[in-house]
């Protein structure tokens, strides 16, 4: 279903994906409660400091100056997990992040969206992935361990937060601030950085981008690339953009109910996830063809107030249908008759005016709505 999606976005040139956008990998965790859902396993969440139990995702999210749909998403679940699991008689197989990661980026280069740059986390900056990337031919930006080890001129090794330290005073360019590196409160509006090329271990040679708040302080974001074609500060740019993918996840749990679900089944959480990226996707097209403007409505800035003008669209079309409905047939009784009789057809169901008072609650709400 998720290949269908991603094909027919391809095919319309609102939504198609260019070689100047921006791939975003990530993962977040749904958190949930109950320990029958075979989908949620216990993860380290890094916003909470601990483990929790939840859906662990791993997704691909696309944006570029235009757009940005979200590309695909599968569940991870740990090896303990699938051995609980398998102890049940469930037939699952065991895939780490990066294997997932490696799959997704086979699936959408496989479908034409090829060439773009993938901006990711250090979780992800590992050598069987960058091998990956590199073979389909994108390219990557990720953020690198200060204690990844790389190799100078004459085969000695030093850590990649020393190499930072070592870097003269006048190679940091001052520039606004790009990334956040320090607390909201100490309001800095500047920041420096600075980029080397280095030989890594196991990644070979590459670009580092180093930030820190001031000429005094330590570095605190390290940056590598392939992308030896940029800047230092286009560079940080694109890092920055990957931020976006935890927007589009904040939006899906608190728009799409996307940590509402509590279904059992693996394959039921993997549908609804479909379901869930073809809903965004349909929102984000409607903003994009204009289709707010058409209906005089305005143009919002969030995907949640983007979804309030459908709802919005909606309920405008269920009114002018009873509307219409109504001139036609002027009894109401009639016009329950009439769709009792359509909906349920043969069905043993009372064809009579409701007498619930819930029904003409809403039936004054309506009327006192519309004056």
């Amino acid at each position: 279903m998720n290949k269908n999606r991603l094909s027919y976005l391809q095919s319309l040139k609102q939504l198609r994906a260019v070689k100047e956008g921006i791939i975003s990998l990530d993962d977040t965790i749904s958190k949930k409660h109950g320990k029958a859902i075979k989908s949620a396993g216990y993860h380290y969440s890094h916003t909470e400091n601990k483990t929790v139990l939840g859906q662990n995702i791993v997704a691909l999210h696309y944006k570029d100056d235009k757009k940005e749909i979200c590309l695909s998403g599968e569940v991870y679940l740990n090896k303990k997990r699938i051995a609980e699991l398998r102890a049940h008689g469930d037939e699952v197989e065991f895939n780490t992040r990066i294997e997932m990661a490696e799959g997704m980026i086979q699936e959408i280069h496989d479908l034409g969206i090829t060439g773009q740059t993938i901006a990711m986390d250090s979780w992800f900056v590992t050598r069987d992935l960058i091998a990956k990337i590199r073979e389909l031919n994108y390219h990557w930006v990720g953020r690198v361990k200060s204690n990844r080890i790389c190799f100078d001129e004459d085969g000695n090794t030093q850590n990649i937060k020393e190499v930072a330290r070592n870097i003269p005073e006048d190679c940091w360019q001052k520039t606004e601030t790009l990334y956040e590196t320090v607390l909201k409160e100490e309001d800095k509006s500047t920041q420096y950085i600075a980029s080397k090329t280095v030989n890594l271990k196991s990644l070979g040679t590459l670009k580092m981008v180093f930030v820190k708040p001031s000429l005094e302080e330590d570095v605190v974001l390290f940056i590598g690339t392939d992308r030896f074609d940029l800047s230092a500060r286009e560079i940080l740019d694109i890092y920055t953009r990957r931020w976006r993918i935890e927007t589009f996840f904040r939006d899906c749990k608190q728009n799409l109910d996307f940590s509402g679900y509590m279904g059992r089944s693996i394959i039921g959480f993997e549908r609804f996830l479909c379901l869930v990226f073809i809903a965004y996707s349909f929102i984000k097209y409607l903003s994009l063809t204009g289709f707010w403007g058409r209906n005089n409505l305005p143009r919002r800035e969030t995907f949640g107030a983007e979804l309030e003008n459908y709802h919005q669209l909606c309920f405008e079309y269920f009114i002018s249908t009873i509307c219409v409905v109504n001139s036609i047939l002027s009894d109401p009784k009639e016009l329950i008759t009439y769709f009792r009789d359509y909906y349920y057809g043969d069905l043993p169901v009372p064809s009579h005016f409701p007498e619930d008072r819930m029904f003409h609650d809403l039936q004054a709400h309506i009327l006192t709505a519309v004056g």
